[in-house]
């Protein structure tokens, strides 16, 4: 389980296969495992990276703001220590937000861009279910299963 030290963070991360660089981004919530049958997929031909972003699985969870302008500071960071200077990416809602984010302030960082289940803007419902979430997620208190899904 590779474990580094980015912006003052013990971010999870795992590379599986060799090729061009393809960086999986998760969603609110959500972990590496969710990419598994794409991991096994694009393995063969790419040099796949998934990761748990800022406060998810088994990445610190350190009580701050988290903003899209902050994960993708992160997923730069680790691009950064694994020596990958552009890479194509596929993100999965708040993941796509971070692709979105990361085209648009670091073009050059990004081939393509693949974004599955993008938004605009949260509505209101779900950005309040989120920041409860994110509470209860600082607090580590044990989430219920029918809070996890929006």
């Amino acid at each position: 389980m590779p474990f580094i030290e980015i912006n003052k963070i013990n971010l999870y991360y795992e590379t599986h296969g060799k090729g061009s660089p393809l960086l999986f981004l998760s969603g609110f919530a959500s972990h590496h495992q969710s990419w598994l049958p794409y991991i096994n997929y694009f393995s063969k031909t790419n040099q796949v990276i998934v990761f748990h972003n800022r406060g998810s699985g088994q990445t610190d969870a350190p009580p701050s703001l988290y903003t899209m302008d902050l994960l993708a500071s992160d997923t730069l960071a680790l691009l950064d220590s694994l020596n990958i200077p552009c890479a194509d990416m596929i993100g999965s809602s708040m993941g796509a937000a971070i692709v979105m984010t990361i085209a648009q302030t670091h073009p050059k960082r990004i081939k393509k861009g693949v974004l599955i289940a993008p938004f605009p803007k949260l509505p209101l419902k779900t950005l309040l279910h989120s920041k409860a979430l994110g509470k209860l997620i600082q607090a580590k208190a044990p989430l219920p299963l029918s809070l996890i899904h929006i």
